[in-house]
C-alpha cells in the first residue's frame, strides 16, 4: 500500500512535468486509481498466499527432520536469486526508457521553433486506404488548403514526422551525391519533402538565401534548402551548389539505379537547425543533425504529417481538424 501511494505520487509529479512541456494531457484519473488499487490487492494476496501454500505442502514430520525443508530451501533460494536478477533487468529497462523520455523533454525545450503548445501534428497514411499517388496528392493539397482556413491557424506544413525531429518511426534517408561524385560516392541525409509552409509552421528561420516558392513545387524538385548544420559541414560556398539527390528504399537499401534516376537540385537557402542533441552525429550536447529539404517529393508520399502552427493553444484545433 505504501509503495502504491508513493508510486502514484511520483507518477502525478512526473506527468505534470512531461504533460506541461509536451502539451499532452496525462491525468491521474479514476481509471488509474482503480487499476493501481486492483494491482496492489492482487500483489498483496499473491505475496501472502504463495508462501502459505508452500508451508502447507510440507509434511510436519519431514520438516522436523529437515529433509524436505532443506531440499525445498535450496530450490527456493535459486528461485529467489532468479527473481532478483529479473527485477534488476526490468529496472534497468525502465530506467533506460525514463532516461530517453527525460532527454526528449529536454531537447524539445531547447529546440528552435514553434512552442510545443502552439504546434499541432496529425499523421496520415493513405497507403492503407489504397489511394493512388494522384489521389494522395489531391488529398494532401486539399487538406493543407482547408486546414489553413481554420480559425487561429497561422501556418500549415506537410512532411514526414521524422523530417524535422526524430521522434520515432522508420526513417527513409535521402541519398546525396556531391558534384563530380560517382554512383558509389554517396552520403545519406535526413530530411526530405517539405510541403506547404513547413518552415513557417515549425518556426525555423531563414538564415541565408530564400525559402521555397510555389513555382518550386511544380514537377520534380529542382532546388533544395539545407539547415545550418548541413551547411557548416560543406566545404566551399553553399548557396548555388548543385547536388544530386535520390531516395533509398523503405528498408534502407540503395538501388543500383538510384544515381541514374536521381535529381540534380540547387541549394537556394539555409534555415536554422531544429535542436535535437540526442540524435547528433558526435553525441555532444547542443549539436544537431544535418538535414536537406526538397519542395516536391522524389517519389509518391502516401504517409505524411500535417503541421499546424496556431495563434492559441493547439489543443483547441483538434476537433475542427
Amino acid at each position: 500500500s505504501v509503495g502504491s501511494a508513493v508510486g502514484l505520487l511520483l507518477a502525478w509529479w512526473t506527468t505534470q512535468i512531461v504533460g506541461r512541456e509536451l502539451s499532452i494531457a496525462m491525468p491521474i484519473d479514476a481509471t488509474v486509481l482503480v487499476s493501481t488499487l486492483l494491482v496492489t490487492a492482487i500483489c498483496a494476496i499473491a505475496s501472502g498466499l504463495v508462501p502459505a501454500l508452500r508451508i502447507t505442502a510440507h509434511a510436519p514430520i519431514g520438516a522436523l527432520r529437515g529433509l524436505d525443508a532443506d531440499t525445498d530451501g535450496g530450490r527456493g533460494a535459486w528461485r529467489g536469486r532468479w527473481l532478483i536478477v529479473a527485477q534488476i533487468a526490468l529496472s534497468i529497462g525502465v530506467l533506460a526508457t525514463v532516461t530517453q523520455l527525460v532527454a526528449l523533454v529536454a531537447s524539445q525545450r531547447g529546440s528552435a521553433g514553434t512552442p510545443a503548445d502552439r504546434l499541432l501534428m496529425a499523421s496520415f497514411d493513405l497507403d492503407q486506404l489504397r489511394f493512388t499517388p494522384e489521389s494522395a496528392d489531391r488529398f494532401y493539397a486539399e487538406l493543407a488548403d482547408r486546414a489553413s482556413g481554420l480559425a487561429n491557424v497561422e501556418r500549415v506544413g506537410l512532411a514526414h514526422k521524422t523530417a524535422v525531429w526524430i521522434l520515432g518511426g522508420p526513417v527513409t534517408p535521402v541519398v546525396v551525391w556531391q558534384p563530380g561524385a560517382t554512383a558509389k560516392e554517396l552520403a545519406l541525409g535526413l530530411g526530405g519533402y517539405a510541403g506547404a509552409d513547413l518552415f513557417g509552421a515549425v518556426g525555423l528561420r531563414l538564415l541565408r538565401g530564400r525559402a521555397f516558392v510555389p513555382a518550386d513545387r511544380d514537377g520534380p524538385p529542382r532546388v533544395a534548402v539545407v539547415n545550418e548544420a548541413y551547411a557548416t559541414r560543406m566545404q566551399g560556398p553553399v548557396l548555388g551548389r548543385t547536388l544530386r539527390v535520390g531516395v533509398a528504399e523503405r528498408d534502407g537499401h540503395i538501388d543500383d539505379d538510384a544515381f541514374a534516376t536521381g535529381r540534380d537540385v540547387r541549394i537556394v537557402g539555409v534555415i536554422e537547425s531544429a535542436s535535437d542533441p540526442r540524435y547528433s552525429l558526435d553525441g555532444k550536447d547542443g549539436s544537431v543533425v544535418p538535414r536537406i529539404y526538397l519542395p516536391a517529393p522524389l517519389r509518391p508520399e502516401p504517409a505524411l504529417t500535417l503541421y499546424l502552427r496556431t495563434r492559441t493553444n493547439a489543443e483547441t484545433l483538434t476537433a475542427p481538424l
